[in-house]
């Protein structure tokens, strides 16, 4: 600080912020631009919601594609799966029937006929 230079304490802080004066246009101005600041952040949270609706939407379908492609596309898995296949896969306990098809409907409708199945299941 230079010599003989002293800090002063603003009348008002808040008047005085970064040099700027508070007088009735200020004020009123404030006053007039106060709704459309309100309607701004109530549209932020409209987009949020539009986010979170998105997300419960569209994640269920992600986890979806990623299973079908590990179970179908992914080299790494010993057991990939055909499509339009029944597969049946050995299960730790005999009472448990597990078998799984991945479906593809994209050129024609497709029919699934399957066995009968005893009482068991």
């Amino acid at each position: 600080m230079e010599r003989g230079r002293r800090l002063r304490r603003s009348p008002s802080g808040l008047a005085r912020a970064r040099g700027m004066k508070l007088t009735r246009r200020t004020a009123l101005l404030g006053a007039l631009v106060a709704p459309a600041v309100a309607r701004a952040q109530e549209g932020t949270t409209s987009l949020r919601e539009l986010a979170r609706r998105a997300t419960l939407c569209l994640v269920p379908v992600q986890e979806m594609y990623r299973a079908r492609w590990n179970a179908t596309a992914n080299e790494a898995n010993p057991f990939r799966y055909r499509l339009n296949r029944l597969q049946h896969a050995p299960a730790p306990i005999n009472d448990i029937l597990r078998s799984s098809a991945w479906l593809d409907l994209s050129g024609e409708p497709l029919f699934l006929t399957l066995p009968p199945i005893s009482e068991l299941f």
